[in-house]
């Protein structure tokens, strides 16, 4: 059977069409964060728009102190490697058409910011343990570290490594340390979370340093200090946060205030907030 050339020019046009992505143009899709490998570097990704052949590919960027997004680079393929020179922020991608942009989700490295929590030192009538929401929305919450349900939640907590409460300086401590608690003969036996934690850190808008067992360590004492910034690092899921300890004793003699920052993009040690 014969058709007419306008019906077959029409059928290859509108198979020339699909193929080459026809429609009104689309954002790009899949839009993924994660780590550079040096920590410090944000490393963007995201798959070809599902319409339209874009001419190119927008970067912007809304650091965590500024009130509009900036253009950070421009480039063809998909991937993009960002240094916000410390900063934490807000990202999208554009796909740049011939008339238009079309925009990505928005994306964020800035940290997850939980509000102080009252820790007591293990033994007292407070929960001495504090852990991290790592499969909700990475808020901290405080647990009582005597009951075994508890267990998988629990990321640090306050201790004297004695029976006390004494006057001996304030520890936080990874939980795998309760072997040498000596106040922590009650504490249930389980597969506890090993956590580090850096000495004291003089600009908390800072990185965090590279995990090492030179950086970080077990546990880090003196609590007493008013706004004492520390470093964490989860060596389960390799996570960093930065955690501020302050008001020792105003509650009571044995607690402190604990307040957070969670970095959820895994393996970046960017923190400003």
């Amino acid at each position: 059977m014969k058709y007419p050339l306008f019906i077959v020019f029409a059928v290859l046009c509108a198979v020339l069409f699909l193929h080459c992505g026809g429609g009104e143009p689309s954002p790009p899709t899949n839009f993924t964060i994660t780590a550079g490998e040096d920590g410090i570097t944000v490393a963007l990704s995201w798959d070809e728009p599902d319409n339209g052949n874009p001419v190119n590919y927008i970067v912007y960027f809304r650091a965590v102190d500024a009130t509009e997004f900036t253009a950070v680079d421009t480039v063809e393929d998909v991937t993009c490697i960002h240094d916000p020179f410390t900063r934490t922020g807000d990202y999208y991608v554009a796909a740049v058409f011939s008339e238009t942009e079309e925009y990505s989700d928005t994306l964020t490295t800035i940290p997850v910011h939980t509000p102080p929590f009252t820790l007591g030192e293990l033994n007292t009538a407070y929960n001495a343990a504090y852990g991290w929401d790592l499969v909700g929305d990475f808020t901290g919450h405080t647990y009582s570290m005597f009951d075994s349900l508890n267990i998988p939640y629990i990321d640090f907590y306050v201790t004297e490594f004695n029976n006390g409460p004494w006057s001996t300086p304030y520890y936080i401590a990874s939980p795998t340390e309760l072997g040498s608690d000596w106040g922590a003969l009650t504490v249930p036996d389980g597969d506890w979370r090993q956590t580090w934690f850096t000495n004291p850190i003089s600009n908390p808008q800072m990185y965090l340093p590279v995990y090492a067992t030179t950086t970080y360590f077990r546990w880090m004492d003196d609590l007493r200090e008013d706004s004492l910034f520390v470093g964490v690092y989860l060596e389960n899921e390799g996570f960093f946060a930065l955690v501020k300890f302050s008001d020792f004793g105003v509650v009571d003699s044995y607690t402190v205030q604990a307040e957070t920052w969670f970095q959820k993009v895994q393996g970046l040690r960017l923190i400003a907030h």
